[in-house]
């Protein structure tokens, strides 16, 4: 498995609805109990940094508690992700 199988909306839309849920950032403990917890560590700091790189998320990714938080453009990343999920529904 490698970054670009893992789909980003899913794993941002994880990170967007836990850090409303805490009212602030989210660490890398929450993802446990998530299929995201059954990755390779390398991996899914591979991923995280890639959501970084896209500006989707901001954070720690060195490996230590891993603060994640959702940016602007992850929040209009994932309106447009809804808005594309309606159109082919509605298809």
């Amino acid at each position: 498995m490698q970054c670009k199988d893992i789909p980003d909306a899913p794993l941002v839309r994880f990170v967007a609805e836990k850090q409303q849920e805490k009212g602030y950032w989210v660490n890398v403990w929450d993802f446990d109990g998530t299929p995201y917890a059954d990755l390779p560590d390398n991996l899914f700091r591979a991923k995280m940094g890639n959501l970084i790189k896209k500006g989707y998320l901001t954070g720690c990714n060195c490996g230590c508690r891993g603060d994640y938080e959702l940016t602007n453009k992850g929040r209009e990343f994932l309106e447009w992700d809804t808005a594309m999920e309606r159109l082919a529904t509605d298809a």
